[in-house]
């Protein structure tokens, strides 16, 4: 059971519930892309109030701190690197890397020291929001309220496979849902799921739907502790699964994803268009030196050099650093940011143990797996934001559970930083 003591002693009732995260990721994510807010003048802004919380946040007790200093620094070097032989200014492109900065958001979700509680709330509604602003795109289209809808490679007459900034929050409400009806029971959380469903289709990722799909198994399997369970609802699954082939969205993408893979489109074919892309990327495009260790830079798309290759591949051979995932982000940011952010994700997937959370711990994974090879969702534009709400959760819950454990429930200060007088976890 909770200590309320301890507990008024960590959180700031003043800080304003769950209603003040969302308005943040609502605004750090300029409502998922609204079109007529894509000024790049908000990356400045955006990358500036990330680093102010992060030095607010010097003297908290936040354990992986060193960690996200060593990301910085990495991202910091692939823009040097790309000033030096890309003649990018660094400046600008450390702005244009916002997207790729995003976990630090942990640390303004610390500065005003919310609730867990808050925080479960924020990402559920943050979750349904998402999804309903995706769904009514969808049905709205050909007209266009957010950006994402204006990519024509991805929307026109014959498809619509939108890609809108926080596209997490669709794989997060699946396995929230099932998560919480595992252990609540509520019918609301059956409805999360459903609602979740629906942009999982639309969007029609094939890695993606599967690793979403493994993943919830894997979730019930980690909750109920119980094997012959994990069987009983994989069955029912697939019974739902089946009747939901009888709901024309859900047919008409299915079809749409057999038929890619039927036309080759996947990884057995040798003329996978990203086997083209890779070693495009790879021996012919990122060949300066140290260019694949340190990273070359967020494309700023302007009159550099670089910029103007980019573009050229991009509209003449169809060729996607994104669509490489991880691969291609090394080669942006650089190898040592890359790993840097995969061991972050790691350690809050590891410290995920409350059975109440484990929706956060399948999401990051589905995420990270899915973004590999064959997708950018592990940063796709606010993704990022959205996973420094998962860890600032995890972080608290596993402070928590340490704090249980203690033999008289009380606060041990040598779990805390050694001044308690500069811990405003204790103020």
């Amino acid at each position: 059971m909770e200590n309320p003591e301890m507990d008024l002693e960590y959180y700031n009732e003043e800080s304003g519930g769950y209603k003040t995260i969302v308005a943040w990721l609502l605004f750090m994510t300029l409502g998922f892309g609204v079109v007529w807010l894509s000024a790049g003048f908000f990356k400045y802004l955006f990358v500036g109030i990330l680093l102010y919380f992060f030095i607010r946040t010097s003297d908290y007790n936040i354990p992986e701190r060193k960690w996200y200093v060593a990301y910085l620094v990495a991202v910091l070097g692939s823009c040097v690197y790309s000033f030096v032989f890309n003649g990018q200014n660094p400046v600008k492109v450390f702005a244009y890397s916002y997207n790729y900065l995003g976990l630090f958001s942990l640390f303004i979700f610390a500065y005003y020291r919310f609730k867990l509680d808050q925080v479960e709330k924020a990402i559920a509604v943050i979750s349904i929001i998402w999804c309903c602003c995706y769904i009514f795109q969808w049905l709205i289209y050909p007209r266009i309220i957010w950006s994402g809808a204006a990519n024509e490679i991805t929307v026109n007459e014959e498809f619509f496979r939108m890609r809108m900034p926080g596209s997490i929050c669709s794989y997060c409400l699946f396995l929230y849902g099932i998560n919480k009806w595992l252990v609540s029971k509520k019918p609301f959380y059956v409805g999360c799921t459903a609602l979740a469903l629906i942009p999982i289709f639309i969007m029609g990722f094939r890695s993606l739907t599967a690793a979403t799909v493994i993943c919830a198994f894997l979730l019930i399997g980690v909750v109920t502790k119980k094997v012959g369970k994990m069987v009983v609802w994989a069955a029912v699954f697939s019974v739902l699964g089946i009747c939901a082939l009888n709901i024309p969205i859900v047919s008409e993408k299915m079809e749409e994803m057999i038929e890619r893979n039927e036309d080759d489109q996947n990884f057995d074919n040798e003329d996978y268009v990203r086997y083209f892309e890779y070693d495009y990327f790879a021996n012919e495009f990122f060949v300066k030196p140290g260019e694949k260790f340190f990273g070359s830079g967020a494309s700023l798309y302007d009159q550099s050099k670089y910029g103007r290759k980019l573009m050229t591949v991009e509209d003449r051979l169809s060729f996607f650093w994104v669509d490489l995932g991880l691969v291609g982000l090394s080669w942006i940011i650089g190898i040592p940011a890359v790993i840097i952010f995969l061991i972050i994700l790691y350690k809050g997937v590891r410290n995920c143990r409350d059975d109440g959370l484990q929706y956060i711990r399948f999401t990051i994974i589905t995420v990270v797996v899915a973004s590999i090879v064959t997708s950018m969702e592990a940063f796709r534009d606010g993704n990022q934001l959205i996973m420094g709400l998962y860890l600032y959760a995890i972080m608290l819950s596993a402070r928590r559970d340490k704090e249980a454990s203690d033999s008289d429930g009380t606060l041990n200060s040598e779990n805390l930083i050694d001044d308690e007088n500069r811990n405003p976890y204790l103020s």
